[in-house]
């Protein structure tokens, strides 16, 4: 499905509208960058809770705020709401050094289907 903002207007009754809509808001909302709240763990194993918003697991795309509250000093992995640790990579898929996770400093990242990258980072 492409998310295109268009109302669907090919459907024969009300209920596939309302299904079809349904589809659109939650690719929308899917899209959307949650905040991860409740960080902890170790400085290169981040726990976070899961976003309220977050229907099920991850999909392909969403994106994340992240503000850690340790410094990394190597490769580091994030466990959202209990969905298992995950790597966090640079954006162009290396894994991360020693300090690009920064205490207290945001980053944004996505999922890219199987590991979250770190938008603005390159450690190649």
């Amino acid at each position: 499905m492409i998310v295109d903002g268009a109302l669907p207007n090919d459907l024969d009754n009300g209920q596939q509208y309302v299904d079809e809509v349904k589809r659109e808001v939650e690719a929308v909302i899917d899209r959307a960058p949650f905040d991860l709240t409740n960080i902890a763990g170790t400085a290169n194993a981040l726990t976070a809770d899961k976003p309220a918003q977050l229907r099920a697991g991850l999909v392909k795309g969403m994106s994340f705020f992240l503000t850690p509250v340790s410094t990394n000093t190597g490769p580091a992995t994030l466990n959202i709401g209990g969905l298992g640790a995950i790597d966090l990579l640079s954006e162009s898929g290396s894994a991360l050094v020693s300090g690009v996770l920064s205490a207290g400093s945001t980053r944004h990242m996505y999922f890219d289907g199987s590991d979250f990258r770190i938008f603005g980072v390159n450690v190649d």
